[in-house]
């Protein structure tokens, strides 16, 4: 018999939510109360969470935000930290999740770790150049690539920012996330930019092109070689400046042996998916909170 919590959720995307629940639920039979919950696992989109004071309180975010334990007692985030009440989840891992659960687009985690096409295979699939799909345009960095690169060739931008297309993506999650995966699918190349840059924030950013064996031009974590192999994807933390990264990109689309040595590797470490994508690291996490706080 599974051990019995009585949690409740707020201020939280519903993907989140259904991801903690389906994760949870492994090991714990799970009773949702939201008037005496013993748990309250939160984030930041709402004021809900300031009623729950006298229960345990576990905060996450998808953001590039810090954790106030004056707040809360435990805290799911990007950072990576010493801290024992911490857990380093990237919100990738969720996003996988919501692909794959939610929106029935692909079973993701076992297509990150299947063998990959071969290079000249996955260059035949590939008909157009680069894609660009964002909605957020406060990115200066971002913004300043897709011009530079588009003056090389045309960057087909398939979001709300920059579009050019005539058309966007549909912005309902359950239909954007499989019209993206398709897509991406078609171009060699996907801007993969996150939104800022900072240490261990890794988003689905990264993820979906490698799903769609498009090949990443990724910045944003200085870190991101800690989560993925940087020999499977363009790594613009590795570049001086934009312009650069841009030769480079030109290079390596012109020259199919180059391409070949992206496309070859897999994306992760001798193909074995990450710490962070690790459902029992995660799991034992909350049961030293359940442990600790039972009874």
């Amino acid at each position: 018999m599974k051990p019995v919590v009585k949690i409740w959720f707020a201020d939280i995307f519903p993907r989140c939510r259904e991801f903690f629940k389906w994760v949870l639920s492994r090991n714990y039979e799970l009773v949702l109360d939201c008037e005496n919950p013993d748990y309250l696992i939160y984030s930041d989109f709402g004021e809900e969470s300031l009623k729950y004071q006298k229960c345990t309180r576990i905060y996450y975010t998808g953001e590039n935000l810090r954790p106030n334990f004056q707040e809360c007692q435990f805290a799911l985030t990007f950072d990576y930290s010493d801290n024992p009440n911490h857990y380093r989840l990237p919100l990738y891992v969720l996003d996988n999740f919501a692909r794959w659960i939610e929106y029935g687009s692909i079973d993701a985690w076992d297509a990150l770790c299947k063998p990959k096409p071969s290079p000249s295979d996955v260059l035949k699939s590939k008909t157009k150049f680069c894609n660009f799909v964002v909605s957020n345009p406060n990115s200066e960095v971002r913004n300043k690539f897709f011009e530079l690169l588009s003056q090389y060739k045309r960057v087909d931008s398939a979001g709300s920012h920059l579009n050019n297309m005539g058309k966007t993506l549909p912005k309902e999650d359950h239909l954007f996330f499989k019209s993206k995966l398709e897509f991406q699918r078609d171009y060699k190349f996907s801007i993969a930019f996150e939104n800022s840059s900072h240490l261990g924030y890794l988003t689905e950013k990264i993820l979906d092109p490698m799903l769609a064996n498009s090949l990443p031009i990724y910045w944003g974590d200085p870190f991101v070689h800690k989560d993925f192999n940087p020999k499977s994807f363009i790594n613009a933390g590795a570049f001086k400046t934009l312009e650069e990264l841009v030769e480079w990109v030109i290079k390596v689309d012109q020259n199919d042996i180059l391409y070949f040595k992206y496309t070859e590797q897999p994306y992760f470490y001798e193909n074995k998916l990450n710490s962070a994508m690790n459902l029992d690291l995660l799991l034992g996490f909350f049961g030293r909170i359940f442990t600790k706080y039972s009874g």
